[in-house]
């Protein structure tokens, strides 16, 4: 999992924040398992004003229903931004540098 997040991503989860690659992946590690049932995806181009090129980030709105282990089913929003990473020297790999989940 940590190679989807970078040392700049940040994870908010419930109100609860986390920063970089390492925090990121070693907070997922603590949830338990999952069944996600996916309701809605809708993605769009992010303009970044003072770009004289068009942004190549990427905002993606998830929205559906989770089960964590054996507990209550429970409505999810989730919002993360995909950026390019220009590190990378390849124009088509992104990473999440952020990533905001919420119970509704």
């Amino acid at each position: 999992v940590s190679g989807f997040f970078k040392s700049d991503s940040k994870i908010v989860w419930n109100g609860n924040a986390t920063e970089g690659a390492d925090n990121a992946a070693a907070f997922l590690k603590t949830l338990p398992p999952t069944k996600h049932v996916i309701e809605t995806v809708d993605a769009h181009a992010v303009p970044v004003p003072g770009l004289d090129v068009p942004s190549n980030n990427i905002l993606v709105s998830v929205g559906g229903r989770v089960t964590y282990g054996d507990s209550v089913t429970k409505a999810f929003h989730q919002v993360f931004l995909l950026a390019q990473d220009t590190e990378s020297g390849n124009e088509t790999q992104f990473y999440v540098a952020s990533d905001v989940f919420r119970f509704v």
